[in-house]
């Protein structure tokens, strides 16, 4: 019974970040937002069972490859989030180049601060 537990719990999980994968593929502020918003009840789950995972010896075999699964999804998700930071960094670049003009050095000025939108923690 644990192992059902567990797997569908890991499929639960794997369903939302699919989700956020899918959304990110034309990452909109709107896109974004959601992808927050589903993403946010996924690690609090993730990080339950992970816990409970410390208390037990041994996962049963639909559960690892439920795992390995999400371990798939979740870097994917991963890939298409630096995607998105890359995109928005390279266009922050270039704004400050148009508004703000070039360092000493040849690099893009900075534009004016601007609070962003998009955290990542690795």
């Amino acid at each position: 019974m644990r192992e059902e537990e567990d797997t569908r719990t890991l499929a639960e999980v794997r369903a939302r970040v699919q989700q956020a994968c899918e959304w990110l593929l034309a990452p909109s502020p709107a896109a974004l937002d959601r992808c927050a918003d589903t993403l946010a009840p996924a690690i609090p789950r993730l990080s339950e069972w992970q816990a409970q995972l410390k208390d037990r010896h041994k996962v049963g075999p639909h559960a690892r490859e439920e795992a390995l699964r999400l371990r798939v999804a979740i870097r994917r998700a991963g890939a298409l989030l630096q995607t998105a930071a890359d995109y928005h960094a390279g266009w922050r670049r270039a704004l400050g180049a148009m508004c703000a003009g070039y360092t000493a050095s040849g690099a893009p000025a900075a534009a004016a601060a601007r609070q962003g939108r998009l955290s990542l923690r690795g």
